[in-house]
């Protein structure tokens, strides 16, 4: 199997380590064709199709001459076309195509003019979220959904190329979301309620056997008198608003009805969003915790979410540059079932995705601006949505690839004191789509070697326990305390839990526990250290702890039980298993590199 680019995998397992139980959004899946066999021919051929944190096309490769079937990816916006080996979209939008072209001769031109049959397959269960129609390249339907296609191929018979088009499109609703037994999450409306029938009752208790309030419950925060509240059956839902929900029922799945989440168009967002009013602290407190959602039945990365204040000329902004003048904080916190996972927009491996059905908490920390003016604008895309190819597919035109696409080949790396006053930075112009030149150089180092990160997860199988969102590493705008790259983890909600910290209680007015770690970078010489905890509220359960990051750092580590005493070496494919024996169990991670 052909290699992909390192950034595809790094941005794939960023994606898939999100909460445990959410769905999955960042996926790939191959496309593979098979060719007739004649005279010593290669007859196979692949392609690789996806949706991740950031998009990532790579250029076809050249087959040989004795191809005689060849698939990839094309990109008619481009001059001459571009055709991809892989193709890669960026979440955020809600419906995408990738342009198919199978070459039934390939590139033996002593057979063109022979008509040849090839067929192409896949795996559904490698497809992501979503609704994936295969059609005929400007024209008709050849599955409608190729993830209940059976078989998963197609058969194509003819003389040369042939061109189709893999349109996804949202689950209606959101889809079906799954709702562990005996476990608290937070839950929204990913679409609006048919007129009327907008209560507990009418939207989710078609779900359920039981009874309201006996077998499954639902509560709200009241964020201005700092309470909660179990809702009646007859309370009506409201979208963009976050909700427990709890059932003790085994094997329920929601499944919802309704019509596409509507938009608005505020001047800060002419492409379409959906405003979420934020309440500020109130009475001198400094912090109010709004519980919000996402409202629309696809998934929305939070680094395109904007934060408008009424009165701001340069508003809106984006969460970093919210968190950066006090207006909220740039951190978010989604409950899993068994702990809170925090992500942010800018810091590596800690990328916050806002799935359909979900909700989750964002910190207000200014109480200057009055209730109404802060207003969350979450985007019904992240530009204006592919249309449909125009072109007759009989005016396709194929552009040469010159150049190896080995050239664009990553080394893949196995996956995966306190702080100043917040003051007023300058910001891009209200509209700008400039890529977030902060990130993109965290990407780039970790790419590159220059920066890195390592990921810990301590799981429970047995009982469907798992926390993964636990980075630790070396950045080069790190320091040594606190700083941004180092996110807060609230402490479980549910009376089951099973989580990592790294806790500081050192740290001044930043004392806490956090799901982040990050030091100053020390182009990997010397020596530095970490220290951690796993906490759960089982003082029996047996626990496996693994990691996951660059090889190289994982082999110059070392990991000590503080309880035991035992050093045990880090391999890239290890883990550790043991019986916590109270609640919480200390260790550290030290790693160590001489200079060359």
């Amino acid at each position: 199997m052909l290699k992909r680019s390192y950034l595809f995998y790094f941005l794939l397992v960023s994606g898939l380590l999100l909460a445990y139980i959410q769905p999955v959004f960042a996926w790939e899946a191959l496309i593979h064709a098979e060719g007739e066999i004649y005279d010593n021919n290669v007859y196979q051929s692949d392609a690789y199709f996806g949706y991740a944190l950031e998009a990532d096309p790579l250029p076809s490769a050249s087959l040989p001459p004795s191809a005689s079937v060849e698939i990839y990816f094309m990109d008619l916006t481009t001059t001459p076309p571009s055709q991809y080996f892989q193709d890669v979209k960026e979440i955020g939008e809600p419906s995408y195509d990738w342009l198919l072209k199978v070459d039934r001769n390939g590139v033996e031109d002593d057979t063109f003019g022979t008509s040849r049959s090839v067929t192409f397959s896949w795996t559904p269960a490698e497809l992501g979220y979503g609704i994936y129609e295969l059609k005929y390249y400007g024209g008709d339907t050849v599955l409608a959904n190729m993830k209940t296609a059976d078989p998963p191929e197609v058969t194509t018979s003819g003389v040369g190329p042939i061109y189709y088009t893999i349109h996804m499109s949202p689950e209606e609703c959101g889809g079906s979301y799954p709702l562990p037994q005996d476990t608290w999450l937070q839950i929204a409306l990913p679409c609006e309620p048919d007129i009327g029938l907008d209560t507990v009752a009418d939207v989710y208790g078609g779900n359920f056997t039981g009874d309201y309030n006996v077998t499954w419950v639902l509560y709200e925060r009241d964020e201005a008198n700092d309470e909660y509240n179990i809702l009646a059956s007859d309370s009506p839902l409201i979208q963009g608003k976050g909700y427990w929900i709890y059932t003790t029922e085994a094997d329920v799945a929601l499944d919802l009805t309704g019509t596409e989440t509507p938009v608005t168009t505020p001047t800060e967002c002419p492409g379409g969003c959906f405003e979420i009013p934020l309440l500020s602290p109130v009475g001198g407190a400094t912090s109010l915790y709004n519980m919000v959602s996402n409202p629309l039945a696809y998934p929305v990365k939070w680094s395109d979410v904007k934060f408008s204040l009424t009165g701001e000329t340069d508003s809106p902004f984006t969460p970093s540059e919210a968190d950066a003048r006090g207006y909220i904080s740039k951190n978010i916190y989604m409950y899993n079932g068994n702990g809170y996972d925090t992500f942010d927009d800018v810091t590596i491996g800690m990328e916050g995705v806002l799935g359909p059905h979900e909700g989750f908490w964002v910190e207000a920390t200014d109480n200057t601006w009055a209730p109404g003016n802060g207003t969350l604008l979450i985007p019904s895309g992240i530009g204006s949505i592919a249309a449909l190819y125009q072109n007759s597919k009989d005016e396709v035109q194929v552009a040469e690839v010159s150049d190896s696409w080995l050239k664009r080949w990553f080394n893949w790396l196995l996956p995966d004191a306190n702080a100043a006053p917040k003051k007023k930075t300058p910001k891009n112009p209200p509209g700008d789509a400039q890529p977030d030149a902060h990130k993109k150089t965290h990407e780039q180092s970790v790419q590159k070697g220059e920066e890195w990160y390592v990921r810990l997860t301590v799981e429970s199988s047995g009982e469907n326990l798992r926390d993964s969102n636990n980075v630790f590493g070396q950045l080069k705008d790190s320091q040594k305390g606190y700083d941004e790259h180092d996110l807060k983890e609230l402490p479980p909600f549910g009376e089951k839990y099973l989580t990592i910290v790294f806790p500081h209680m050192d740290w001044g007015d930043r004392a806490d526990d956090y799901a982040s770690d990050f030091h100053p970078f020390r182009n990997r010489k010397g020596n530095d250290a970490w220290e951690f905890e796993v906490r759960t509220d089982d003082p029996t359960r047996e626990l496996v702890l693994s990691w996951s990051g660059p090889e190289d750092i994982l082999l110059h580590s070392q990991l000590i039980d503080e309880e035991t005493g035992e050093v045990l070496a880090v391999n890239p494919d290890g883990s550790y298993t043991f019986k916590i024996n109270g609640t919480s169990r200390k260790f550290s991670w030290e790693y160590s590199q001489k200079g060359k």
